[in-house]
């Protein structure tokens, strides 16, 4: 899977020191509980809830246009706890999305208009194709290439064997 060159106006975005490009306008609530580990890019019109509950995200992640990533919410005993989101390295989120995920793990792809519902864990290597809606409290093994609405397993993402 390879990721299209992206392309950015330095005036549009803020430059971390640790490399973070962050659009100007992006929307952040709550960011002492927002973390970016480095070389992230967020872009235009996204939206991060650190309010609810801490967002962690790892190393080389691209947020889409338009995508909003805010935490899960679990119900415990008649009270509701929000279950904080970590996104972890070379993870490549498309525009408009809406990220509810527990976890997303290493070397994933989120495509256009998916909506991942809460408490969702996807492994490592798992692909979302375009317009897909996972259910919430779901689990996805590693290499899945998931699609559909509920989304579901439809191949697999690891490389053919070589012989």
């Amino acid at each position: 899977m390879d990721l299209p060159i992206v392309t950015y106006n330095e005036e549009d975005y803020v430059k971390t020191s640790v490399g973070n490009l962050v659009y100007k306008r992006a929307t952040l609530c709550g960011s002492q509980n927002i973390v970016l580990n480095g070389k992230c890019i967020l872009q235009k019109d996204c939206v991060f809830r650190g309010d609810i509950a801490p967002i962690r995200i790892g190393k080389y992640v691209i947020i889409g246009e338009g995508s909003v990533i805010r935490p899960g919410s679990k119900v415990l005993q008649a009270a509701a706890a929000f279950v904080p989101v970590q996104i972890l390295d070379h993870v490549f989120i498309e525009k408009d999305c809406v990220i509810m995920a527990a976890q997303i793990g290493m070397y994933c792809h989120i495509g256009a208009d998916s909506i991942i519902g809460r408490n969702t864990c996807l492994k490592e290597c798992c692909e979302v194709k375009p317009g897909s809606v996972v259910l919430p409290d779901s689990v996805f093994p590693p290499f899945s290439l998931i699609a559909g609405n509920p989304a579901k397993v439809v191949g697999c993402t690891a490389p053919a064997r070589l012989t």
